[in-house]
């Protein structure tokens, strides 16, 4: 880690419209990450995330949204290559929207 890169991750104001669809329910979530080099030299940095997964087949978790990352849909990590210039500030993010049986309790964060 370097002390010269600030990073925030903030949930974006999602519509968290638990809209039902028969059986099912749907949520959607989102994340907007802004990165922001303090430093007074230009920077290279890679940048991670990762959006879940489920092993159960009932729930169904789909990535709307990679925000321009690589994405790894094994793991479900989300990789950003980013370049900064001194002070300056960027921002990535994503969103994914989660299916689930309306009986079954899920986190979905």
């Amino acid at each position: 880690r370097d002390k010269g890169i600030t990073v925030e991750r903030v949930k974006r104001e999602t519509t968290n419209d638990k809209s039902i669809i028969g059986s099912k329910r749907t949520v959607s979530v989102g994340w907007d990450i802004t990165v922001r080099n303090t430093k007074g030299v230009p920077v290279q940095l890679e940048l991670r995330d990762q959006y879940p997964l489920s092993p159960r087949s009932e729930v169904e978790v789909k990535l709307v949204d990679q925000g321009g990352s690589d994405m790894d849909e094994q793991t479900g990590m989300l990789t950003w290559k980013i370049s900064l210039e001194p002070k300056a500030t960027m921002k990535v993010g994503f969103g994914y929207t989660v299916k689930y049986p309306k009986d079954m309790p899920v986190v979905v964060e």
